[in-house]
């Protein structure tokens, strides 16, 4: 759909929903339409596994990801090296790191940073050629523990949501854009995201009724 058509179709649902409610400007239309592609985002991920339609939409958003190695420190035989993440990054959905002469991709255990002297004392837990132990440090990087040479880290995920925004917001932003916007996700949702939007305006506005009512 066009802007235009996104525009029309929610007006034309909301009415006939509504029977009267409140008009609704493009920026709040705006607002609820985003929202909207993150609703059915965040339902396909959860239940891609299970269901063709989520695993349909969720392979269309997927991006891969090769982290960028760097070795910070050995301790002993542990290496611990630093890893980049992907630029806007929604959800992270697979790891899979290669050791140096392993076949196999290794499990990725997932560590705190104040945990972290628990794997490096238990020889039970230690890193071995099965299992590396991944810190999260902040959005841009990881940190990896491997007693093997990590020679690749390369990351399934699906990145933040595109906002649609209907009309130039002026000094107001939606994901931090104000320029009109439509949304990437395909043709055959935009339906869906459109239904989703008006139930959640009619949320809104049955709440605002019954606050002013009381």
């Amino acid at each position: 759909m066009t802007l235009d058509e996104f525009r029309e179709e929610f007006k034309f649902k909301y009415d006939g929903a509504s029977e009267g409610g409140p008009d609704l400007d493009d920026y709040e239309v705006s607002l609820l339409l985003t929202q909207a592609v993150k609703d059915l985002t965040e339902l396909a991920i959860s239940k891609f596994e299970e269901d063709e339609d989520s695993r349909r939409l969720v392979s269309f958003l997927l991006k891969y990801h090769d982290g960028v190695i760097s070795l910070e420190s050995t301790t002993g035989k542990i290496k611990k090296y630093k890893v980049s993440l992907p630029e806007k990054m929604m959800r992270l959905l697979r790891e899979e790191p290669e050791l140096k002469g392993c076949v196999s991709f290794p499990e990725v255990i997932v560590s705190r940073i104040d945990e972290i002297n628990t794997f490096l004392n238990n020889s039970f837990k230690q890193p071995n050629k099965r299992k590396v132990v991944r810190i999260e440090k902040d959005k841009s990087f990881i940190n990896v523990l491997s007693s093997i040479d990590l020679l690749r880290y390369r990351i399934t995920y699906i990145p933040e949501i595109v906002p649609i925004i209907l009309s130039d917001i002026d000094d107001m932003s939606i994901e931090g854009k104000s320029e009109p916007t439509n949304t990437i996700l395909p043709a055959y949702v935009h339906d869906k995201l459109i239904d989703i939007a008006v139930v959640r305006a009619m949320r809104t506005v049955r709440s605002s009724g019954i606050q002013s009512q009381q």
